[in-house]
């Protein structure tokens, strides 16, 4: 098992000594048999998804809803008696003659055509995720995620673009018309990333500089990147901007029921015995929560979306069940499945 942590990183150069540096470090790509299973579904999903169901689905994470503005020109809500401040631009004639009466349309918001993934390629993501009995690292989850967002863009036919930041480095991944293309070239960089320390300031502003505005945004990192620091910059992107956040959480070093060594992730150093306690565990939890907590919060209030979880699989699985239920409630109400959203 391993974790990356700058300050669990910092505490162990007093205990150990220094086998190599990361950043002169070539890394391989592992890939577990769980992310595998789960890159095979997000395969099948996008096969199966189609044009209105990819737009319904990002549609619930940027926070779609009817207008409250006289712009709306998405998909008509409903129809409703003229009211001062409506414009004559939304009157529904055809209703208006039926009623003897002013009549208006509701639209939806369109949302955005441009979609940035920014994954976290560092050092830090070759730590090991937290979920129990799975061998998986964060950077399979991380690229996992980003192809799950990528497939429901690709298929509204948005600007999609990605970039990874391994550090203080911005690679951006060229531009893909399909799935497959995607994954090739995210697999391919990723490949030759994850060789220098995180710098979350680095993604922050770079999402800060997009200067479309009303673009969507997918931030994917693990939950030691974004600090309390950090969110008014997350409040400040998320009023230009549809943001969704994504993190994944890392194995906790000092749980001492695991049999297996734990090893930092940027140091490849294994973790003293007697660091292994059930109190600093506990410790190390209550902290996560609290920042997640917050995270959750901030985000929710700016009508911005969090996702969370352990592996590839939880990430997946809580994404689609909360787009199966909302499209479910929305579009086919009474209906007991979604053909398109099922999966095997």
């Amino acid at each position: 098992m391993i974790f990356a942590n700058p300050f669990f990183t910092r505490m162990l150069k007093s205990f150990t000594k220094s086998d190599f540096v990361v950043q002169d470090t070539k890394r391989s790509l592992l890939v577990s048999n769980s992310a595998k299973k789960i890159r095979r579904k997000i395969e099948e999903l996008d096969n199966r998804l189609n044009l209105p169901v990819a737009k319904k689905s990002l549609g619930i994470f940027e926070g779609e809803h009817p207008s409250n503005h006289n712009f709306g020109n998405g998909d008509l809500v409903d129809i409703h008696s003229w009211q001062p401040g409506d414009e004559a631009r939304m009157m529904n004639w055809k209703a208006s003659a039926r009623l003897g009466e002013p009549m208006v349309s509701s639209r939806e918001r369109n949302c955005s055509s441009k979609t940035w993934i920014l994954v976290d390629s560092s050092a830090n993501m070759n730590a090991s995720c937290s979920c129990n009995g799975l061998n998986e690292y964060l950077y399979e989850a991380a690229s996992n995620s980003a192809c799950f967002f990528a497939s429901l863009s690709i298929k509204r036919n948005d600007s999609l673009n990605c970039v990874l930041f391994d550090g203080n480095d911005i690679i951006k991944i060229p531009s893909s018309r399909n799935l497959p293309d995607f994954e090739r070239n995210l697999d391919k960089n990723i490949y030759k990333t994850r060789k220098k320390l995180r710098d979350t300031n680095t993604i922050i502003n770079f999402a800060n500089s997009i200067n479309q505005s009303r673009g969507l945004i997918v931030i994917i990192t693990d939950e030691y990147a974004i600090s309390s620091k950090h969110f008014d910059d997350l409040q400040k992107i998320s009023r230009l901007h549809s943001l969704i956040v994504v993190t994944i959480c890392p194995i906790n070093p000092f749980n001492s029921y695991k049999v297996t060594p734990i090893i930092d992730g940027t140091t490849m150093r294994e973790i003293p015995a007697f660091l292994k306690d059930d109190s600093c565990a506990k410790e190390v939890n209550t902290h996560r929560a609290f920042v997640n907590n917050a995270l959750h919060e901030i985000l929710n209030n700016t009508g911005s979306s969090l996702i969370r979880g352990s592996s590839s699989e939880q990430i997946f699985h809580s994404s689609t069940k909360f787009i199966s239920k909302a499209t479910l409630q929305s579009m086919f109400s009474g209906a007991k499945s979604n053909k398109d959203l099922r999966l095997s």
